[in-house]
């Protein structure tokens, strides 16, 4: 009897033992391992002219995350690049914007909210519906909502894709659950710019938080 008494409080002990080892990183058991993401950019990175070995983001356990900042810098670029088709399931009804004079007429986004949600944190999807490109004879919104449906403005440029232009990434801040980076690319006159790109782990996934849009219009 003695024998299976210790017996039990050996056992007990170990159980213990393994439940604290089980609770050592508790604000870690929400993060989906890094192998798992998928990318959200469907395209092929430009590589061909950037390399981006070099870029070495890491979070604030220590993790590389590098590819998955470089696909949202992509997806989130070409979800605002008017000239993109890649990210969204583009409707064959074009919508005029008879209510302003700058663009005319929108392309229906067929999955909208499903791609948006995978990009984007619910403040980085209100600062998407709330951009306005234009100038100063006038300017329209990106996205416009009418009818339960979602437009986005039909292209009107040139087709540059800033995503593309990426040359180089860096860590400007570093929290738990944020980063915000520092992002180099070559812009339409051909030389460098900075921009800060800021990404936010939501439940284990990065989104991006943080991003105004190269050629948004500013009054």
């Amino acid at each position: 009897m003695r024998k299976f008494r210790i017996g039990f409080i050996a056992l007990s002990v170990l159980l213990i033992l393994a439940l604290v080892g089980c609770s050592d990183n508790p604000s870690n058991s929400n993060q989906t391992p890094v192998e798992d993401y998928v990318n959200r950019y469907p395209g092929e990175y430009n590589t061909e002219l950037s390399d981006y070995s070099d870029i070495q983001i890491k979070n604030n356990d220590g993790n590389d995350i590098s590819h998955i900042a470089i696909d949202l810098w992509y997806a989130a670029n070409e979800i605002y690049n008017v000239d993109d088709m890649k990210m969204f399931e583009i409707g064959e009804y074009e919508a005029p914007l008879t209510e302003y004079t700058y663009i005319p007429h929108s392309n229906e986004l067929l999955n909208y909210y499903a791609v948006a949600e995978s990009v984007f944190t619910q403040d980085g999807i209100a600062q998407l519906e709330q951009t306005m490109f234009g100038g100063s004879d006038g300017s329209a919104p990106l996205i416009r909502k009418k009818d339960d449906k979602v437009y986005r403005m039909s292209a009107y440029k040139t087709g540059y894709s800033f995503a593309h232009a990426l040359i180089d990434m860096q860590v400007k801040e570093l929290g738990e659950d944020i980063i915000t980076l520092s992002v180099t690319y070559v812009s339409i006159d051909r030389d460098n710019a900075n921009i800060d790109f800021t990404i936010a782990n939501v439940g284990g996934t990065w989104l991006v938080d943080d991003y105004v849009y190269p050629e948004t219009y500013q009054e």
